[in-house]
C-alpha cells in the first residue's frame, strides 16, 4: 500500500513516524525547502502531549519554558488561571526537524490537486504526479488537500501574524491573552 502525506509539519511527520513504526513507509510531500521553517506556531504544547505521544522523543531537548497558567485580559477586566506545568513552550524548529528524521520526504514540491482513479489517487504537484492508495492531508489550516477533496464545508478562518520580540515579562511562566472581539492576541514567553 502506498501512502502519501501532504505536509511535513508536526502532524504529517507524527503520522509518518506512527506508520513507520508499523512497517509502512509513507512518502511526505513538503512545499518548503526544509522542515521547521518557516515557524508557523508559538510552540505552546499542552502537558498531556508529552505523556500521551505514541512515539518516543526526548521532549526535554525541545523545551524552552514551562507554563503555569494564563493571564486573561478582556476590556478593562483581567483574571488569572493557574495550574502548575499545564503546558510547555517548545522550540518548534528543532522539534519539527527531529520528528521528521528518518522519513522519506520530497521537498520544495507544491501540492496542486488530486484525482481519484480505480487504484487510488493521482496527486498532482509542481514537480509531477505521484500515485497513492491513500492520501493524508496534513498541510495546515488552509489545507489544499481538504479543498481538493471537496471537504471544505464553508470553513472560514482569520489570518494571523506572529512576531518574536525581546522584552522583559513580569511573570515568565504565564501566557498573556488579550481578547478583543472578534480577535485575540497572546504573548508567549520563551
Amino acid at each position: 500500500m502506498r501512502i502519501i502525506i501532504v505536509g511535513a509539519g508536526p502532524i504529517g511527520c507524527y503520522v509518518g513516524q506512527l506508520l513507520k513504526k508499523r512497517g509502512i513507509k509513507p512518502l511526505l510531500i513538503e512545499e518548503h525547502k526544509e522542515i521547521g521553517r518557516p515557524v508557523h506556531c508559538a510552540g505552546v504544547v499542552g502537558a498531556e502531549v508529552f505523556k500521551e505521544a505514541a512515539i518516543d522523543l526526548p521532549w526535554k531537548n525541545f523545551t524552552k519554558n514551562k507554563i503555569d497558567g494564563a493571564e486573561i485580559f478582556y476590556q478593562k477586566e483581567s483574571f488569572c488561571l493557574k495550574r502548575k506545568s499545564v503546558a510547555y513552550v517548545i522550540d518548534r524548529e528543532l522539534f519539527d526537524k527531529k520528528l521528521g528524521s528518518g522519513l522519506d520526504i520530497v521537498y520544495e514540491t507544491k501540492f496542486l490537486g488530486l484525482e481519484k482513479n480505480n487504484s487510488g489517487y493521482v496527486i498532482e504537484t509542481d514537480k509531477g504526479d505521484f500515485h497513492a492508495n491513500v492520501i493524508i492531508g496534513a498541510d495546515g489550516a488552509m489545507s489544499r488537500v481538504r479543498d481538493a477533496a471537496g471537504l471544505n464545508n464553508g470553513v472560514r478562518y482569520f489570518s494571523g501574524a506572529q512576531f518574536r520580540v525581546s522584552t522583559t515579562i513580569k511573570n515568565e511562566h504565564f501566557v498573556k491573552v488579550h481578547v478583543k472581539n472578534p480577535f485575540f492576541s497572546w504573548v508567549v514567553p520563551e
